[in-house]
């Protein structure tokens, strides 16, 4: 298949995933604008598979972190800011084995950046129902551990070669 053909995935080196006001939309930006938004939407409206993120999305995030954390599970929530001007602001929440959930805003850039990944690799594609794609993710080594970028890399590396995607 010829390169114009492929839907191309960029995820760019100055990245985040911040709460969001609600867009019944699905439109990740190579940002990471839309992350929160897409997230919400997977899970809560019926046109998708809340799965996508529940299990498929969370199980890579657990094998990509190892012993480092282990998470149960990934929510959006609705939170304050923004009530005031009559906007409903999501926020994404992720809960660690033995632990009280947390909002992933207070979280580090590292994590945000394996989510981006994930959600690019494991949910859009099941969304897009592309079958063909070219990604490029720009320094994802920022502000990663470096066990955490081996696993990362061998993560990306495992799926593109056992879905053929090189």
């Amino acid at each position: 298949q010829a390169l114009d053909s492929k839907a191309q995935v960029f995820v760019a080196a100055e990245r985040n995933i911040v709460p969001e006001k609600a867009v019944d939309n699905i439109n990740l930006m190579s940002d990471g604008r839309g992350a929160t938004n897409v997230i919400r939407n997977v899970i809560n409206n019926r046109k998708y598979d809340e799965t996508l993120i529940e299990v498929k999305l969370l199980n890579a995030l657990n094998r990509i972190m190892g012993k480092d954390a282990q998470f149960e599970s990934i929510r959006v929530q609705e939170i304050s800011a923004g009530k005031e001007a009559g906007e409903t602001v999501w926020e994404v929440y992720l809960q660690e084995k033995g632990s009280s959930r947390f909002p992933l805003s207070q979280s580090g850039s590292g994590l945000k950046t394996i989510i981006l990944v994930l959600l690019n690799l494991l949910v859009l594609p099941e969304i897009d129902a592309q079958n063909a794609y070219v990604f490029a993710f720009e320094e994802l080594e920022n502000n990663l551990h470096p066990a955490l970028q081996r696993r990362l890399y061998e993560y990306v590396y495992s799926y593109a070669t056992e879905n053929k995607k090189y």
